[in-house]
């Protein structure tokens, strides 16, 4: 495995955050996180992994649910 230099770390880690563009990946992890008090985070995580969402978004979401943000986009903001 390669290493990264110090200037790619640090734009790697620096990398800014940007809204949210997928909204069918969005409603399914809304689902996932509603769901998780009845269900648990194993069942949560089980839908999400069988619908494709990727392992570093199910795990955010399911282990920080309170930290998920309400993004609105760009073109949709009040002037």
């Amino acid at each position: 495995m390669a290493t990264m230099n110090a200037r790619v770390k640090k734009q790697y880690l620096l990398k800014p955050q940007h809204a949210r563009t997928n909204r069918k990946m969005r409603d399914l992890v809304d689902q996932a996180v509603t769901a998780m008090p009845e269900v648990g985070i194993r069942k949560s995580a089980e839908f999400l992994a069988s619908m494709h969402v990727p392992v570093e978004v199910a795990v955010r979401a399911l282990v920080y649910p309170k930290r998920r943000r309400t993004v609105t986009p760009p073109s949709y903001r009040r002037r």
